[in-house]
């Protein structure tokens, strides 16, 4: 299937900072794991796949994944990293087992500390977080995934951390047409014209993400 760039213009509102030092911040516990249950909520089987961003600023966290995001308090500098949504969820469950009603986490690249426990994950990295314009419900359906997959170009996927989902769309719109095609093989209704239809469907659920982009690009 052919694969499109966005032509809208979706800049980044987001100041310039260094992407290459360690970020370190003090939250409170109990704003911590409460920011990590909402982002949780409803993600089904992409709960330990998603990826969460995360910019800080002077005073307050922003944590934002597919189709969520959250505010929480904190006491730091201008800075952003990004990672996994089970690594998130380890970690405010390793804060609440201290007794201090703050803790200080330290995010490098390839690992986070919470007090003085350590977790190493290759996945999270520091630097610039996606363009928040772009984005998906965390429940969205088949169809809709795949139409940002025909949106977006392999790199912008990556960068908006949807690369998983995506992948995963496509795995699953790909069975379907081999099972309709054999279901519906004594009818005469070959593989191709399912997939012909398929893409027709994905093509104009394409346009009306484009639509929305650009109109929450011009607000």
């Amino acid at each position: 299937m052919r694969q499109h760039i966005l032509h809208i213009s979706l800049h980044r509102m987001i100041p310039e900072f260094r992407d290459d030092m360690a970020i370190e911040f003090r939250v409170r516990v109990t704003d911590l794991r409460n920011a990590t249950k909402q982002l949780l909520v409803n993600r089904g089987e992409f709960r330990d796949t998603d990826l969460a961003d995360l910019l800080v600023s002077e005073c307050v966290a922003t944590l934002r994944t597919v189709g969520t995001s959250t505010e929480m308090p904190v006491f730091t500098s201008m800075s952003a990293a990004r990672l996994p949504l089970a690594v998130l969820k380890d970690i405010a469950k390793t804060a609440g087992t201290y007794k201090s009603k703050e803790v200080p986490i330290l995010v490098e690249e390839g690992a986070i500390k919470v007090a003085s426990f350590r977790l190493k994950n290759e996945s999270i990295t520091l630097g610039p977080i996606p363009n928040q314009r772009i984005d998906i419900p965390v429940d969205a359906s088949l169809l809709d995934t795949l139409a940002l997959g025909v949106l977006l170009n392999e790199l912008q996927i990556t960068e908006q951390g949807l690369t998983r989902r995506v992948l995963d769309a496509w795995q699953k719109a790909n069975d379907a047409i081999l099972a309709a095609a054999a279901s519906l093989k004594e009818l005469e209704v070959t593989e191709k014209q399912i997939r012909s239809l398929v893409e027709k469907r994905v093509e104009a659920a394409a346009e009306r993400l484009r639509a929305s982009f650009a109109k929450g690009a011009g607000s």
